[in-house]
């Protein structure tokens, strides 16, 4: 199986690749991609930059260059109430924050021509429960947009919410190539608290490796 995986941020991909078989790395679309063996895997790994196009062209190059079978978006993100700062979520529903084409009769959230949100592929996600029992965790829903988000936004659905800049737009790319993909997110920091950027500074860089930690204890039970 080749499983790719992508993390926007240096620190949510740099424990990964330190800890698999270095096979080559190869530069496409201005990103490395790093080729590595992981056990019985073969595992194409990128850091590529934050935001929703930047995870597109990831997703692309990994759909067409490496022909992964699967997609592994791992990092950090903010969370709602009642998740907690060091919470794991697995995501089970993939929305955009930014697109509003209501005018037109689509739900807020949709992209015209394109479902309302995107969906987790479900074995991937019942596998993930699995391994993930010992850490505070939650299923939940991301909105993806491209700004860090400080207040609470409007919400598509009356659903518990993390907030990053990516996941969608991976998601939305790998439903295209018809590649099933898994979403990780580590919670650094709560939308709205007084304390959320301190809390953000404070530990994006230690949600970051435990993101790195859970996704290889995922990947050994794939």
């Amino acid at each position: 199986m080749v499983i790719g995986i992508i993390g926007a941020m240096p620190e949510e991909v740099n424990d990964i690749i330190a800890s698999c078989e270095l096979i080559k790395a190869k530069d496409i679309a201005k990103n490395r991609f790093y080729e590595l063996k992981y056990g019985q895997h073969i595992i194409v790994i990128v850091k590529s930059g934050v935001g929703k196009v930047n995870a597109a062209i990831a997703t692309a190059v990994l759909a067409l260059e490496y022909k992964v079978d699967l997609i592994i978006s791992t990092g950090i993100a903010g969370g709602m109430a009642p998740l907690k700062t060091g919470d794991v979520c697995l995501i089970d529903k993939l929305f955009y924050g930014d697109v509003d084409a209501t005018t037109f009769g689509y739900k807020f959230g949709q992209v015209p021509g394109e479902k309302y949100y995107f969906q987790t592929d479900n074995n991937l996600l019942n596998k993930a429960k699995l391994v993930i029992t010992k850490y505070n965790w939650h299923i939940s829903c991301t909105l993806t947009s491209d700004k860090f988000v400080t207040a609470m936004p409007k919400l598509p659905e009356d659903e518990i919410f993390c907030f990053e800049m990516e996941s969608t737009a991976i998601a939305h790319a790998a439903k295209h190539f018809d590649i099933p993909f898994l979403v990780i997110r580590y919670i650094s920091d709560i939308v709205g608290q007084e304390s959320q950027i301190e809390n953000y500074t404070k530990f994006e860089a230690e949600m970051a490796k435990r993101s790195c930690k859970i996704t290889l204890e995922i990947l050994g039970s794939l």
